[in-house]
């Protein structure tokens, strides 16, 4: 999470605020490291799209509650997405920021936690921000 930091704050305007809390004691997830960076690189940037007057975009990697994976939550306090768009926002080359501008971000993480054994939960209300989900399975 250190990197991706470093990363995205090179990558954004004074507007975008980041927000990392990692839990205490969190164990390894099973997944490869460079597909988790480029997860979450995309989840960020997508948030950051949803809120051109800037905002808070936060970060939180905990262990869930069966204590058998690691949930890595990201949220904004954007523009969220309406039920139609909730419904395609997995869909290859589904976009919502004009033609052949992208539709391959979400995608690409869905798959990514499904190969690495997890799973994805994304929540979204129109007006008020995204939270997606990402829940790895821990190594212990």
């Amino acid at each position: 999470m250190a990197d991706v930091h470093s990363l995205v704050r090179s990558a954004w305007n004074e507007n975008i605020h980041l927000e990392v809390c990692v839990g205490s004691d969190l164990p390894l997830v099973r997944c490869d490291r460079v597909g988790l960076q480029n997860a979450v690189l995309n989840l960020l940037f997508n948030a950051r799209d949803a809120m051109p007057d800037g905002g808070l975009i936060s970060v939180h990697a905990s262990v869930s509650e069966n204590s058998n994976q690691v949930d890595l939550r990201v949220e904004d306090h954007g523009i969220g997405m309406t039920s139609e768009t909730m419904v395609r926002a997995f869909d290859l080359f589904f976009t919502t920021k004009g033609d052949g501008l992208g539709g391959v971000g979400l995608p690409m993480v869905k798959r990514f936690v499904e190969e690495s054994g997890g799973s994805i939960d994304l929540e979204s209300i129109l007006g008020s921000g995204t939270v997606v989900t990402l829940k790895l399975p821990a190594m212990r």
